[in-house]
This record gives structure tokens, sequence and C-alpha cells, in this order.
């Protein structure tokens, strides 16, 4: 990986390890699918967590089309080096507001599915552009 990278990518490694500028981080998983999650939660939510040496991003609680009493959550593991379809896991969260208190909601598990499939499909394109 020559060149510019991501700015994504070196704003959290940044904001996660003050001693490092960014510069020659080695992941310890696909790089692809850790990109692809990256722009895909970020670019919804706000993250509350980024580790690139367990691969896990962790977006923080967020409100659902503006409906302050439905928030989701969302963590994505990153589990292999290999560019691979069943190399990701997706976790969704989500909660309603009831008489001042969160409760848990069962989630369509077709939401995780397109969620993770929408990952791999990303993460495909970037290694098509970058080999």
């Amino acid at each position: 990986e020559k060149g510019g990278g991501s700015f994504v990518r070196d704003l959290f490694i940044g904001k996660t390890d003050n001693n490092s500028s960014g510069v020659g981080v080695q992941l310890s998983v696909n790089p692809h699918l850790w990109q692809a999650s990256l722009d895909i939660l970020s670019s919804t939510m706000p993250l509350a967590s980024v580790d690139s040496n367990s691969g896990i991003i962790i977006s923080d609680w967020y409100n659902l089309k503006g409906n302050q009493d439905e928030r989701v959550k969302i963590s994505v593991l990153i589990k292999t080096r290999e560019l691979r379809a069943d190399g990701v896991k997706v976790s969704v969260f989500k909660q309603k507001l009831k008489a001042s208190t969160w409760s848990n909601i069962k989630i369509n598990p077709l939401i995780v599915q397109k969620l993770e499939r929408k990952i791999v499909e990303k993460a495909g394109s970037i290694a098509n552009i970058r080999d």
C-alpha cells in the first residue's frame, strides 16, 4: 500500500495511537475489509472504538432518521487477513426508549447480512483499485 493511504484510517490510527503518524502501519486484519468497514460505518455514525490490532470497530449509539426514541449501535469484527466473504462479522444492537429506559429490540437478521455483504463488496472494489 504505497501512496497517500486513507485519510479516514490515518485519522483513526492517529487518534488511538498518539506515538504513530499512521505511516507504515501494519494491520493484523485484511486492509480492504478494514477500510471498507471504516468507510461505511464512519459515513453514517460516530465511531466509539477503533482497534486495528484486534480488527474491531464499534460505533457510538446513533438515532435513526431523527427518531430520538430509537437508537442503534454496530460492531464490526474483521476475522481474517484474507479478503473473504466470511472474514467479517457484524453485530447490530437496537434499543427503544420506553418510560425513560432503553430496552433492547430484536434486529432483522437480513440487516446484518446486508451490511456484511456491503462491506465485502466494497472491500473487493477497494482491492481492485489498489492491486
